[in-house]
């Protein structure tokens, strides 16, 4: 017995970039804990460094290195990242970009402003000062999550579950899409009319709130805990972000708490949303 359900996508969407800042950092990619065995990340001019190996090797570029001219070639489809050592600038695709601190060798490992790497490999970058973490996404992360999975039912009482599972994750979809897209639309546009947003703010984390106690309440079949749970984290995380615009457009946040605590709930976000799409992903195989 099988049955077509339905899995959260809008919430994984959504992302801002924030800077970077901080010594003695963990960083994250796509979800994963970046082991850095040779260099660790260091602080130059106020500037995180992280070494190049590490990150763009496990997003899936070749690295090449010069050793005449000092420069670093990073390749990956169609796009080649070009670095000199102690240039203020990289090079995609032929166009330079400039960085506040030079790329550098420290203990034999090329180092590259954090936020460099997020531009250059078209990321998103995220910062909690609170666990010290970066957290770095990439480019289609979230995007790759199916609308859809066909999973094995054994019963009509597992067969009932997952469907009240389901209408439940529909139910938040169509609202976080809603809301999310009015929210891009109106931080695009600059027509900030705050009572309106605290009140679709407000309506977006109840929807939540709403969606966590039903899924909450559905036995779903042992074999799917893991997408209940990560479900879950992702919807609590949304709960966060929709929570904390509606208290700053009802000025219950002052715009330098909310810039704070945006970077770490957006950073949460981000981390589950990549949770969430590994265990979906699984799910297929």
């Amino acid at each position: 017995m099988k049955i077509k359900t339905l899995l959260v996508t809008a919430l994984a969407a959504a992302a801002m970039s924030t800077a970077c800042y901080a010594q003695d950092i963990n960083v994250s990619l796509n979800g994963n804990i970046v082991s850095f065995p040779n260099q660790k990340p260091v602080v130059v001019e106020g500037r995180t460094l992280i070494p190049l190996r590490g990150v763009f090797d496990n997003m899936g570029y070749g690295i090449g290195w010069d050793g005449e001219t000092k420069t670093v070639t990073l390749t990956k489809n169609s796009d080649t990242i070009t670095i000199v050592i102690g240039q203020a600038s990289y090079s995609l695709n032929g166009q330079a970009h400039a960085i506040d601190v030079p790329a550098q060798i420290i203990n034999g490992s090329t180092m590259l402003p954090l936020r460099a790497i997020g531009d250059a490999a078209g990321a998103e970058v995220f910062w909690d000062g609170e666990t010290k973490t970066a957290t770095i996404i990439e480019k289609g992360m979230g995007e790759g999550i199916p609308d859809e999975v066909y999973v094995e039912l054994n019963s009509q009482a597992e067969v009932d579950a997952v469907e009240e599972y389901s209408a439940a994750i529909r139910e938040l979809n169509d609202s976080a899409n809603e809301f999310m897209n009015y929210f891009t639309g109106v931080t695009e546009s600059g027509d900030l009319d705050l009572a309106t947003i605290k009140t679709k703010a407000q309506k977006a984390y109840d929807d939540a709130v709403a969606a966590e106690t039903k899924i909450n309440a559905v036995n779903i079949p042992a074999a799917y805990a893991d997408t209940k749970s990560s479900v879950l984290d992702l919807i609590k995380s949304y709960k966060d972000v929709t929570k904390l615009i509606a208290d700053f457009a009802d000025g219950k946040v002052s715009a330098q708490d909310y810039i704070a605590k945006l970077n770490t709930v957006m950073t949460e976000f981000a981390q589950n949303a990549a949770k969430y799409q590994q265990v979906m992903e699984a799910l297929q195989k």
